[in-house]
């Protein structure tokens, strides 16, 4: 009805009637005011008035923008609940916005539908409504131009997705030619749209289609082109370059265009060049190659070499080899020689077969009459409960997104009946095409899906991203294997899936959607189908493009692959070898592990020491020392005395030292003052200008001599410049020349000093003068929101606090910004190294609980720990590495931990039970604290509350509560450092309850097990743990049926093992001992240790005897026992924290809905849900969902039957725990918060 009132006012003004489509696309304008569509559709339909085109820009706002679908810009915009329920009330037919901004999809995408000139005005409407395009405005590119050609380059926005329509060369010389542009400027214009980035809008893994005519244009404007790509930014020059390396055929019609790319400034467009050349045949390829070589400056030529090394074919070689003869630059002729080397040493192993494991189909089978009937009892279930759900729902909320998905839902379950059913059966047997609605149906989970064979589940989701978690755990041979009995061809013309070979699908499953899958099942399929594995590392010309799929090939997951391999493939050698001596950090180690087992790996590795790039060289001496070889230390000797460069001596030092090689002449002082003096003559790093080298600490070398200050100030350079937190080894070498005091007070120093800089923000002044200026326009825009959603329960609490409140908040918030960044002097935590474990503890666990968004200072504080070997410091990186909540920080402490321990030849385990700090306390259980002529003893016990603490008294037994001042007789110096030592004392105590508490805990779930020997020398043997433990219970051995009261055992707090009746227990030294638990003993036993232990007020860190072990069903991945439980999320935060377990990390705008406790030896996580909060945290109601276990590394739910049972039944009950901070409410899916 409104479009016919609309159209009706139109013809009222007696104009020409516009086109159906553009009256369609421009009607939703009519909710901004009828007359500004009116004179809107006049003017791109005539031309006239002229002064309609000002009229609408002046109309323009975000409003108008939004109703547009906001146009130029890379999306269609998010959906505003306000402007949706206008369109469907105004505009008949119209099911909200993303049915208007379909009609102006329709309307772009048929290049027909208008004229040229028509078209051209469209464009100038949709650029006066641009806000900010997302696209780089193209200079030779009219901006109607850029707006209609942005705008129409965005997939449909109503599902099903559609594609955008191709432009093609003669459309955008049509549309300029109408603009009266000339042939210049069109060939111009055409050239800068042909080279710009398309946007990616879809989240399928597909580009926008290229301008059609692209290589015959560049085939007629081949300098244009070239010049054009010279002159663009490098997001679209490497957009380009994936077009050219799609299609080869470009590189021949832009001849240069490749080597100009390789000549590149950026990094990484020379590498995206370097992918498209890896595309040309090895003759052409060598031939390019060459030329670049021959016509680049020598700081440039290292990647046209690394390439002809790395495919190594024979033109490659006989380019390489014909290459010194004509070079007449020495520097030049010296890296290709170089070259020529490495592809010697990389060519000189011998290729051998690979023995690959066998592999066993996947069970398939027919669906039978049963799928129907399990398929109809699901659809009843889904439809009963969302029946109630909706019920639930409450009357002001039954047109809100949450009832109306529940009514969708059930509309759709409502239409699919036995014969629906009936055709789906068919075609999971392969007898027809997929029934109407499967996209819709499967998005909604309306197939029950757990009784299907593989080869059935991949003809209902044809090669789609939901098959990923069925792949994970199998060998993709039988993977593939049960692709191509499904035969999913049919599929392709669905909308939802992607149309790769299987091949091609499976290397997809591996590279991308958050690869989980282990190397072992990985890596046959790649022996015997290598293109995915060759085209992650750029090797193969006949690898599928990865522009292909809008994504990169990890190569970290491909260098992971190669690793699993029995034997290196010679193949991938000579692209290893780049890697590990690259440039590149990120996979140079990786790099180095791949090749760790070849015959000539040292000489490899060796080969690196000359080269011309210095942090080359360091990584060279950094990769021999981590090769342990002796015959290392002649090349690294031989390198050192001709080095020149700082970075690359420290990294030839610290690896001699780690060979085990005296560098006693290195480390004379005068040569360390001579080196000082050189260096500090050099201008000092700019990012260290905040260090105060004025307030340095005077510090002594270890003979009590004093140390020049120079020394100590070019330390900390030469520190900065190695810009690594263990100081390439060669720092804590230099620190270890010092007298402990000296290490101590410079390695503290350095930290506080490092930390404070770091976390420097506004004053107080600063931070309320912003409030000041920020606090009215804050206080309107929450009324504004409060106007427009009366319904929000959130926006409306906003809405009603007071400004003085909204001040503080504000202040709050600035004051907790950061002025600025200590990152990149993260070097100088090298000079840390000497301080006590204590504090580095305390200053690092403070720094993670206050600045936890901070990954990159986190993980060079814990790195800078790992070099520390004071016990302390070392249970902190193991903290970390246990658990964290950030993945790649714990990852990182876990490889320290392992290099730690395999310094100290050392299990994991092991090296935690060995650096349990002592907190100061002797091998007697006592805390000695010495005033000269007195002595002060100090003792483990608990407080009234149960807290541990340390409890002092005289030498004959009388308690004191503090220690006293020095009296005369005392000597003051030692008592004022006594006094430091009980302080800093009862802070490791406090740390150690914490760490040893969780440590003991995780064990017992996983029922881990020491020898006795191993137990008394570890746990029972330890001053403190020895204390900490008195109240657990242990048992020897394990067996099957449940352990008697009379089999268990603890130890006194005067080191005695007793049993449940206080008589001596016997514990050989090969036995092996565990803590108990209630599945490992008899109820009985159970009951006589509580009893046991309360008689003798034996407090324990944790019940052992509290939780049964349930019965739940093996193949269930959840436990819901808590489902719908409402409280807050202040006491769901309370209480899982409590338990252990902290926050998930933050998604986009700090969006979190779970809790985890990770358990590393099991490599397993539990993980509890709820409804969700945002950070910074607000205290808004939140229900309990459910308990899953997930592996540390990325995957699907483990089911219950994989979960250790004692770790499955505590993390029940601390899910319950979690839970009962609430009662359960029917209606808590609308009254929480989210």
């Amino acid at each position: 009805m409104v479009f016919e009132r609309l159209t009706k006012l139109f013809n009222a003004g007696g104009a020409s009637r516009p086109p159906k489509e553009l009256e369609a696309a421009l009607l939703v304008l009519s909710l901004k005011s009828p007359e500004l569509m009116k004179s809107t559709l006049n003017y791109v339909t005539t031309g006239l008035p002229a002064e309609a085109l000002l009229e609408f820009q002046s109309s323009v706002d975000n409003e108008v923008r939004d109703l547009l679908g906001d146009p130029g810009a890379g999306r269609w915009p998010y959906y505003r609940n306000d402007l949706n329920a206008r369109v469907k009330k105004a505009l008949d037919g119209r099911d909200g916005l993303p049915d208007c901004h379909d009609a102006m999809f329709i309307l772009l995408g048929d290049h027909d539908a208008l004229t040229a000139e028509q078209s051209v005005r469209l464009g100038r409407v949709l650029a006066a409504a641009q806000e900010a395009p997302n696209l780089t405005a193209a200079d030779a590119v009219p901006d109607w131009l850029n707006a209609l050609w942005g705008t129409s380059q965005r997939d449909s926005p109503k599902a099903p997705p559609r594609r955008a329509t191709a432009w093609d060369v003669s459309r955008i010389r049509a549309l300029m030619e109408a603009d009266g542009r000339d042939g210049t400027e069109i060939a111009t214009a055409t050239a800068q749209l042909i080279i710009r980035s398309a946007p990616v809008v879809s989240w399928e893994s597909r580009r926008h289609p290229a301008i059609g005519g692209t290589l015959e244009f560049a085939r007629e404007h081949r300098d244009l082109m070239i010049q054009t790509f010279k002159d663009a930014p490098a997001d679209d020059k490497l957009a380009f370059l994936a077009k050219v390396e799609a299609d080869p055929s470009l590189d021949a019609a832009l001849e240069g265009l490749l080597p100009l790319a390789m000549r590149d400034t950026s990094k990484g467009v020379r590498t995206a060049a370097g992918g498209a050349v890896a595309k040309l045949d090895p003759q052409a390829r060598a031939t390019l190659l060459t030329r670049v070589i021959e016509s680049t400056p020598a700081g440039q030529i290292e990647s046209a070499l690394d390439l002809l090394v790395r495919f190594g074919d024979a033109p490659a070689r006989a380019a390489l080899e014909s290459l010194p003869a004509n070079e007449k630059n020495a520097k030049k002729r010296q890296l290709i020689e170089a070259a020529l080397v490495r592809l010697s040493d990389v060519s000189a192993g011998r290729e051998t077969d690979l023995d690959l494991p066998p592999w066993e189909p996947v069970p398939d089978a027919e669906l039978g009459a049963d799928f129907v009937e399990e398929a109809l009892a699901h659809i009843a279930g889904v439809i009963q409960k969302a029946d109630e759900q909706l019920a639930e729902v409450p009357e002001a909320e039954q047109r809100g997104w949450h009832a109306r998905n529940l009514r969708d839902r059930l509309a759709l379950a409502s239409r699919l009946d036995r014969r629906w059913f009936e055709k789906l059966r068919a075609y999971l047997n392969g007898a027809q095409h997929a029934p109407t609605d499967l996209d819709a149906v499967l998005q909604s989970a309306l197939v029950p899906t757990d009784s299907l064979p593989l080869p059935r589940l991949v003809r209902l989701y044809g090669l789609n991203w939901r098959l990923r978690p069925h792949a994970v755990g199998l060998d993709l041979r039988a993977m593939l294997d049960a692709i191509e009995r499904a035969d999913p061809e049919d599929a392709t013309t669905r909308t939802d899936v992607i149309e790769v070979t299987a091949e091609e699908f499976i290397a997809m499953l591996v590279f991308t959607w958050s690869n989980a899958h282990d190397p072992e099942d990985v890596w046959p399929f790649f022996v015997e189908h290598p293109q995915g594995l060759d085209g992650a590392l750029g090797l193969d010309s006949d690898a599928p493009s990865t522009s292909h799929f809008n994504t990169s090939y990890d190569l970290t997951t491909a260098i992971e692959i190669l690793k699993a391999f029995p034997s290196l493939p010679q193949r991938y050698v000579a692209r290893l070898t780049e890697i590990a001596l690259g440039t590149a950090k990120s996979h140079r180690l990786l790099a180095q592990e791949a090749l760790a087992n070849l015959s000539n790996v040292g000489e490899i590795a060796s080969r690196g020491l000359t080269d011309s790039r210095a942090e080359v060289r360091a990584a060279a001496a950094d990769w021999l020392a981590r090769l342990g070889s002796e015959e290392a230390v002649a090349p690294l000797r031989a390198a050192l005395a001709k080095e020149k460069r700082e970075t690359a001596m420290a990294a030839m030092l610290g690896s001699l030292s780690r060979l085990g090689q005296d560098l006693a002449d290195d480390l004379r002082k005068d040569k360390l003052a001579a080196e000082a003096a050189k260096g500090i003559k050099a201008k000092p790093p700019a990012a260290l200008a905040w260090f105060p080298v004025e307030s340095l600490p005077q510090v002594r070398w270890a003979d009590g001599s004093p140390v020049e200050r120079d020394i100590v100030v070019w330390w900390l350079r030469l520190a900065t410049k190695l810009k690594d937190p263990l100081g390439s080894g060669l720092l804590p070498i230099y620190i270890g020349l010092l007298d402990e005091d000296s290490q101590q007070e410079l390695g503290e120093f350095v930290l506080h000093a490092w930390i404070a800089h770091d976390t420097v923000g506004p004053s107080d002044e600063e931070a309320r003068a912003y409030a000041a200026g920020r606090v009215d326009q804050e206080y309107d825009r929450y009324q504004h929101w409060a106007r427009r959603d009366r319904r929000n329960e959130w926006i409306q609490a906003q809405a009603a606090k007071p400004k003085e409140q909204i001040f503080e908040e504000l202040r709050r918030d600035k004051a907790a910004e950061y002025v600025g960044s200590a990152i990149e002097t993260k070097g100088i935590l090298a000079l840390s190294v000497g301080a006590r474990g204590h504090v580095v503890h305390s200053a690092t666990t403070g720094y993670i609980r206050n600045h936890a968004g901070r990954r990159a200072q986190i993980e060079a504080l814990v790195t800078a720990a790992s070099g520390n070997d004071d016990p302390a410091a070392i249970q902190l990186v193991l903290q970390v590495a246990r658990r964290f909540r950030q993945r790649s920080v714990q990852e990182k402490a876990g490889e320290l931990i392992e290099a730690i321990a395999e310094r100290r030849g050392w299990s994991a385990e092991e090296l935690a039970d060995r650096t349990i700090p002592t907190a100061g306390f002797d091998d007697d259980g006592l805390l000695h604290l010495d005033y000269g002529p007195r002595e002060f003893l100090g003792r483990i016990g608990r407080s009234p509350k149960g807290a541990w603490q340390i409890d002092l008294s005289t030498p004959d037994g009388k308690q004191v509560k503090s220690l006293p001042a020095a009296a005369k007789a005392d000597d003051e110096e030692l008592v004022k450092e006594t006094k430091k030592q009980l302080t800093a004392s009862k802070k490791e105590l406090r740390q150690l309850v914490d760490v040893q508490s969780g440590r003991l805990f995780e064990a017992m779930c996983l029922q881990r097990s020491w020898t006795a020997a191993q137990w008394k020398e570890l746990i029972a043997g330890h001053p403190v743990l020895s204390q900490l433990i008195t109240g657990l219970v242990w048992q020897v051995g394990a067996s099957e049926a449940p352990a008697g009261a009379d089999a268990l055992f603890r130890l006194t707090p005067e080191g005695e093992l007793i049993g449940i009746y206080d008589d001596t227990f016997a514990l050989p030294d090969d036995a092996e001992v565990r803590l108990a638990h209630a599945a490992t003993v008899t109820p009985e036993a159970a009951q006589a240790w509580r009893s046991h232990l309360e008689d003798y007020e034996a407090t324990p860190l944790f019940g052992q005897f509290d939780t049964p072990v349930g019965q739940y069903p093996g193949e269930a991945v959840k436990i819901d026992s808590r489902l719908g439980w409402l409280s807050d999320s202040f006491a769901i935060r309370g209480r899982a924290t409590k338990r252990g377990y902290t926050r998930s990390q933050a998604e986009d705008g700090g969006w979190f809905s779970e809790y985890r406790r990770e358990y590393p030896s099991a490599g397993l996580a539990a993980v509890v849900s709820f409804t969700g909060s945002y950070l910074p945290e607000e205290q808004i109601p939140a229900a309990v969902t459910m308990l899953t276990f997930e592996p540390l590394r990325s995957g699907k739910h483990r089911p219950l039957g994989e979960v250790p049972p004692i770790l499955l039944a505590e993390s029940v009950a601390d899910y319950e725990y979690i839970g009962d901070a609430g009662i359960f409410d029917g209606d808590w899916q609308s009254k929480a918060a989210f």
